[in-house]
């Protein structure tokens, strides 16, 4: 199993038309998102506009979550409205429908383009995992234990527990009801 902490420094910025979206990690490590090849991605970004549409992405299946403000996602193949408050509900919605939103949010990102996983917000202070890839995200500062090994991480900061053959148990302290925690199977 290899452990990497990625700090929030390390995230490559771009632009797009409604705000700004930070990369956390994307697998493999060498994919170029533009050309839409990569197996998944970890984000953040940040919409500035009130009313701005999503990337259509076909093919990738999409899990977003709030970390700052409030925005309701319009999705073309469903009905009901999808209310997002900070920390509270995971959206999952398939990438390549068209999808928009109304409200100016700070979000985190997990797409899938051939792997399988989920993310969620962190409620208890343990987890127990036996995916391949698992990351947690740190929106306030919380202390995560893997194996005994302690590792701090700072607002914005990521840990990846990569080529995970076992399975293992999470365990965090501090603000941890301000984590993600992504799990895939590649």
């Amino acid at each position: 199993m290899e452990i990497k902490v990625i700090s929030s420094s390390e995230n490559k910025e771009t632009k797009w038309s409604g705000g700004i979206t930070r990369e956390v990690f994307i697998y493999p490590e060498n994919a170029d998102y533009a050309k839409r090849e990569f197996l998944f991605r970890l984000s953040m970004a940040q919409a500035y506009d009130e009313d701005s549409a999503y990337t259509s992405l076909p093919g990738v299946t999409r899990y977003l979550v709030s970390l700052d403000g409030t925005a309701e996602l319009f999705h073309a193949d469903k009905e009901d409205v999808v209310m997002l408050t900070p920390f509270g509900y995971v959206d999952c919605f398939d990438g390549g429908v068209h999808t928009r939103a109304h409200g100016a949010i700070r979000d985190f990102n997990l797409m899938l383009c051939g792997a399988d996983g989920k993310m969620s917000v962190v409620h208890e202070n343990v987890i127990e995992t036996s995916y391949t890839f698992n990351a947690i995200y740190a929106d306030a500062k919380c202390t995560v234990s893997v194996d005994e090994k302690r590792y701090a991480l700072q607002k914005g900061d990521c840990l990846m527990l990569c080529n995970v053959t076992e399975k293992i148990k999470i365990m965090l302290d501090g603000e941890y009801e301000k984590a993600i925690f992504c799990g895939i199977n590649v």
